[in-house]
């Protein structure tokens, strides 16, 4: 679509980076223009980053207050930053791990009747009803299962989900656990 429309492209990659993409460096690849991460997901850290050209650096740099007026990260976080994704880049067998349980638990709901959407290792497992997505969300918490929901105004009133994300360190009889569990309070 770029090549065809020539446009300017900003990609949120918050959720791919680490996880997706050749050597966990995301989606966008030489696609976007500018790419937003977060360290706080594959990281574990804090802080966030912007890739962009040296043309939009100055231009946040001189007018967007919230860079303006924050503070630096600590070089011992920035230094730590670089050892980790060395590590991420080598994760391959992670990464490989991490999408084979998403596509067992997309296609373990799916086969019981649950409608969700996404492709990767956060699924939005359409629930409707904002109640009974909050009630869902305590009863698997209370069986040690930690899922949110998502409901309005972060998504269409009536339209709320759980929000369900996998870690490599996740493993099969953990998706079957899940997926068992959910069925068993649906029912109950």
């Amino acid at each position: 679509m770029k090549e065809k429309y020539a446009f300017f492209c900003i990609v949120d990659e918050a959720h791919a980076f680490g996880a997706l993409g050749r050597q966990g460096l995301g989606i966008a690849g030489r696609v976007a223009d500018v790419a937003i991460g977060t360290f706080g997901k594959a990281f574990g850290f804090f802080g966030a980053f912007v890739l962009l050209p040296k043309i939009c650096k100055e231009f946040l740099l001189n007018f967007s207050a919230p860079l303006i007026y924050s503070t630096t990260l600590p070089e011992a976080h920035a230094a730590s930053a670089m050892d980790i994704l060395e590590i991420v880049m080598q994760s391959q067998d992670k990464r490989s791990r991490l999408e084979e349980l998403g596509t067992q638990m997309k296609h373990g709901l799916q086969d019981k009747g649950f409608t969700v959407k996404g492709d990767a290792h956060i699924l939005a497992l359409e629930i409707g009803d904002e109640n009974q997505a909050v009630y869902l969300s305590r009863k698997l918490f209370d069986r040690n299962i930690f899922v949110f929901p998502a409901r309005y105004p972060t998504v269409p009133m009536g339209k709320a989900i759980l929000r369900i994300s996998l870690t490599a360190m996740h493993t099969q009889k953990d998706v079957a656990y899940f997926i068992d569990t959910l069925v068993k309070e649906m029912e109950g």
